[in-house]
């Protein structure tokens, strides 16, 4: 799937380990979200869930496992 095409698109939300949920807008991460990714250590699964595109159609959840 394109990343691009979803911008502005879609509404979800981003989960760190040890950190608040962040909803985020559109194909890109806002400063919040990007302060707590960096938080983020080997090993550790970033999580989007809640995903809704502008549609109504919601999307499978999305695990990232941090390996560098």
């Amino acid at each position: 799937m394109d990343c691009k095409a979803l911008d502005h698109k879609t509404i979800a939300e981003f989960k760190v380990p040890k950190q608040k949920a962040v909803v985020i807008k559109g194909s890109q991460l806002n400063a919040e979200a990007r302060k707590y990714a960096s938080t983020a250590k080997v090993g550790d699964v970033v999580l989007l869930f809640d995903i809704k595109l502008e549609s109504g159609e919601r999307l499978a959840p999305i695990s990232i496992s941090i390996i560098k």
